[in-house]
């Protein structure tokens, strides 16, 4: 058999072959379904007021107006006091769950059970990474003093209504993990 000698045009032709089989492909696919429109306000405006198209002169950009915070307190003192109606301190039975890929976590409340566990507990959570969701709290000293108790663990307030609905949660202090529950 000859060896083919191509020319530089002709490899140029061939290497726009899968270009131009690729539009052909799609005209032949069947029309999009729509399978769900929740319908909803155009974002045009926004990108409007982000003034992103191409400057020609040296046409000022309109000012964005930043919202005002709210009066008040803010941040994390705004979110006192967290009380999840669904926990109280108790008892957990340890069981097993599957979460793959559920990062550690640990709820904790503001009582003398919650405060003696994650005192005991402080370093094997550390070490499993775990975060922290402080579930009845108060003040904004009393979730100090629990951070006070486990330097180095993130503790975030947050009612634990949903997550002990999910898991079938009643009692804290909790460790879950993505392979169990446990106390």
């Amino acid at each position: 058999m000859k060896p083919r000698i191509f020319r530089p045009a002709t490899r140029w032709l061939i290497g726009l072959l899968p270009l131009v089989s690729v539009p052909a492909a799609f005209a032949q696919s069947p029309p999009l379904i729509v399978v769900e429109d929740h319908g909803g306000a155009s974002a045009l405006p926004y990108y409007q007021a982000l003034d992103l198209q191409p400057r020609t002169g040296s046409r000022p950009s309109p000012r964005i107006e930043m919202p005002r915070l709210p009066e008040g307190p803010s941040g994390e003192a705004a979110m006192l006091p967290v009380r999840s109606a669904h926990l109280a301190p108790g008892d957990v039975a340890p069981r097993a769950i599957q979460a793959p890929g559920l990062t550690p976590m640990f709820l904790v409340g503001d009582d003398q059970r919650s405060h003696a566990w994650l005192r005991q507990r402080a370093p094997a959570l550390r070490e499993l990474g775990a975060v922290g969701l402080v579930v009845q709290v108060e003040s904004p000293q009393a979730l100090a003093s629990l951070r006070a108790l486990a330097p180095g663990l993130m503790l975030a307030p947050a009612s634990g209504d949903e997550l002990a609905g999910r898991l079938g949660l009643r009692h804290y202090p909790v460790l879950v993990t993505a392979t169990g529950i446990e106390q």
